[in-house]
């Protein structure tokens, strides 16, 4: 049976700190989306049609990178490997 993938609700746009105010100021000011309640510290969510959108300000990026919300019922061999492969790429980077 194949695995079936689907989207979810959030969308997270990280972004590095010298970005961060001119962004929020795009879509509060500019699209005027209605701005939501539900995170704190370095984050501010905009309704976005029916998703949320999570603008995070991270000081460790360089450039804007989007994420988006996915949900699986099961996760397939192949896939698994590569997340695993990641995982370990990122904590051999982490250590140096």
């Amino acid at each position: 049976m194949a695995a079936k993938f689907a989207g979810r609700k959030n969308i997270a746009m990280k972004v590095p700190p010298y970005q961060y105010d001119a962004t929020v100021a795009i879509y509060r000011d500019l699209l005027g989306l209605k701005q939501i309640d539900g995170s704190a510290g370095d984050a501010v969510g905009f309704v976005f049609g029916t998703n949320n959108l999570w603008i995070d300000r991270v000081p460790a990026m360089s450039k804007a990178e989007l994420w988006l919300e996915i949900v699986t019922d099961t996760i397939p061999p192949k896939l698994r490997r590569h997340l695993q492969r990641q995982t370990s790429s990122a904590a051999m980077r982490s250590k140096t």
